[in-house]
């Protein structure tokens, strides 16, 4: 929920604790904020702040470049695997096709080269 708030909130120079805590209650439906919410919503911070995920920038946080990085490439995975699942449906099962559809970049791009292949 921490790092889901950061990057809703989407801060330049970071999310004061304070900022992050509205946030989770607003989103989550929480009613009252207690001590204890407080209490875990810092334990949370500080954990993401050691496993690399956050970083503190003065009295704010945001996420870390190699947290950025690891979503980026993700997120480039997913698109990946969603266009070669596409381009399977155009090709033949033979390893060079295949090479070939993994060099596409849309599903367009891919049919095209399923023509060229066949």
């Amino acid at each position: 929920m921490v790092v889901d708030a950061v990057i809703a909130l989407n801060d330049k120079e970071g999310s004061s604790l304070n900022a992050i805590r509205k946030h989770i209650l607003t989103s989550y439906d929480i009613k009252t904020q207690h001590a204890s919410f407080n209490n875990l919503t810092l334990k949370a911070v500080n954990q993401a702040v050691a496993a690399d995920t956050l970083e503190k920038v003065k009295h704010s946080f945001r996420l870390s470049v190699r947290e950025k990085e690891r979503r980026r490439l993700a997120e480039k995975q997913a698109e990946a695997a969603e266009v070669s699942q596409e381009c399977s449906s155009f090709l033949f099962s033979d390893r060079g096709s295949r090479a070939v559809c993994a060099v596409a970049k849309s599903v367009d791009e891919c049919s095209v080269w399923a023509w060229v292949v066949e």
